[in-house]
C-alpha cells in the first residue's frame, strides 16, 4: 500500500510539473505575441541571419533597442550588425563586405550612388525627421509679439526665417527678455561633424536665399552673410545630443535658441523620466516654415540587405520608432496628411504633421558652400 501511494504521489508530481512547464510556454509565447504583433497564423523564422550595415550614429539608440530587435529577430530572423558611421562621403574601407546603408540625408545616398554606378542597390526613404527649433516659453512668447513668430493653437511657427537670422546684430535686453544676454542667434552643433548641424547650415542658406533653390550663381553672394551668422553664434559643440543635453541643463540664460533634429527632444523624453516634467512645462518647440528634412534612406546592396528594408516597412517597427525615438514615417516627406501624435509632447510644440518642407540644396552646391567655410575656418 505504500508503494502504491508513493507511485501515485510521483505520477501527481509528474502531472504538475507537465501543467507547469505546458503553462511556461504559453506565458512566453504570449509576451512575443503582445511585443512584436506576430499573429498565430504568422511562422516565427527560426534560422537567424546576420546583415552587416552601415548606419547613421542618431539611429545607434534605436539598432540597440531589445524591442527593435526582438522584432527582427522573432518575425523576419535578422540580427543587425552595425558600424556606425557619419558624413556624405562613406569611406571605401568601410564598404566592403556590407549588406546596406542606412544613411541621414538624400544627399549622401545620391552621393554614394554616384560613386558607385555599377553597385545596384535597391533605395527608399525609411524614415524622415525634421529641423525644428528649441526654445523656452517666455521666450518663444517674445519672438511672437515682436513679429518673429506666430502661435497657431499648440504650436509656434516661424514663417520668415530670413528674418529671424537677421536679428543676430539685435541683443536678447533689446526685445526686452529677462535675465538672457547676448545676440539674438540660433545656436546648433558643427555643421560639419552633425546632422543637425548640417541640415541648420543648409536651411540658413535657403532662407537667406528667400527660399528660392539654390544654384551655382546664387551661393557666392551668400557667404559673406552665412560666415557672419555662424561667427555670431560662437563655439559649435561637435555633437548635437551634447548640445540639447547643455540647453536643457544650463536653461534659457545660456542657451535661447538651438537648432536640433526633432527626434532628440522624444528620445531623450523617453530615455529620461526624471527630465519630462521640466520639458513639458518650460520647453517651447518653434517649427520653421519651410523647414528641411533628415532623410533616413536604406540603400540594400544584398538580398540580405532588401530582406532588413522589406522588415522595416513593418508597422510595429515603425510604431516602436516614432513612439520611442521620434523618426517619423517617410509618408510626412510627400504626403502632408501623414500624422504622427506626439502625445505629450504636444504640450511643447509638436505638431502631428510637417506641412512645409523645403528640398535640400544639390549636394555640389552644398559641397561648394562647405569648401568655402573650410577655407574661412568655419
Amino acid at each position: 500500500m505504500i508503494l502504491v501511494s508513493m507511485l501515485q504521489q510521483w505520477k501527481l508530481l509528474v502531472l504538475l510539473a507537465v501543467l507547469f512547464a505546458a503553462n511556461a510556454a504559453v506565458l512566453v509565447w504570449y509576451s512575443i505575441h503582445e511585443k512584436t504583433g506576430i499573429s498565430g497564423d504568422a511562422p516565427i523564422q527560426k534560422e537567424i541571419e546576420s546583415i552587416h550595415v552601415l548606419y547613421g550614429s542618431e539611429k545607434k539608440a534605436l539598432l540597440k533597442d531589445s524591442d527593435f530587435q526582438l522584432i527582427l529577430r522573432t518575425k523576419y530572423g535578422i540580427v543587425i550588425n552595425g558600424t556606425r558611421t557619419d558624413g556624405i562621403r562613406i569611406p571605401e574601407r568601410l564598404i566592403q563586405d556590407i549588406d546596406g546603408l542606412w544613411l541621414s540625408t538624400a544627399a549622401a545616398a545620391t552621393e554614394f550612388q554616384k560613386q558607385h554606378p555599377l553597385m545596384n542597390c535597391k533605395a527608399d526613404t525609411v524614415f524622415v525627421t525634421p529641423l525644428v527649433i528649441c526654445s523656452w516659453r517666455d521666450i518663444a512668447e517674445v519672438l511672437v509679439s515682436r513679429g518673429l513668430a506666430e502661435k497657431r493653437e499648440t504650436l509656434y511657427i516661424v514663417r520668415d526665417m530670413k528674418k529671424l537670422l537677421h536679428e543676430g546684430s539685435r541683443t536678447w535686453e533689446s526685445l526686452r527678455v529677462p535675465r538672457v544676454s547676448g545676440s539674438v542667434v540660433i545656436q546648433s552643433a558643427a555643421h560639419d561633424k552633425s546632422i543637425a548641424g548640417f541640415l541648420m547650415l543648409n536651411l540658413t542658406a535657403l532662407a537667406l536665399n528667400s527660399n528660392r533653390p539654390i544654384d551655382g550663381n546664387a551661393f557666392p553672394p551668400l557667404m559673406p552673410l552665412i560666415q557672419n551668422i555662424l561667427k555670431q553664434s560662437g563655439s559649435h559643440e561637435n555633437s548635437a545630443d551634447t548640445l540639447f543635453n547643455r540647453y536643457l541643463k544650463q536653461g534659457q540664460e545660456v542657451f535661447p535658441l538651438i537648432a536640433v533634429c526633432e527626434n532628440q527632444i522624444i528620445e531623450f523624453y523617453q530615455a529620461y523620466p526624471s527630465y519630462q516634467e521640466k520639458i513639458r512645462n518650460l520647453v517651447c518647440v518653434l517649427i520653421p516654415e519651410p523647414t528641411v528634412f533628415s532623410e533616413h534612406v536604406f540603400l540594400a546592396l544584398t538580398e540580405k540587405g532588401d530582406r532588413l528594408l522589406t522588415a522595416l516597412e513593418d508597422s510595429g517597427i515603425r510604431k516602436l520608432a516614432w513612439e520611442k525615438f521620434g523618426f517619423r514615417s517617410a509618408g510626412a516627406y510627400n504626403d502632408p496628411n501623414t500624422e504622427n501624435d506626439p502625445g505629450e509632447l504636444k504640450a511643447v510644440g509638436l505638431p502631428l504633421r510637417i506641412k512645409s518642407v523645403a528640398a535640400l540644396p544639390h549636394p555640389a552646391v552644398t559641397d561648394k558652400i562647405l569648401e568655402n567655410l573650410n577655407t574661412k575656418g568655419f
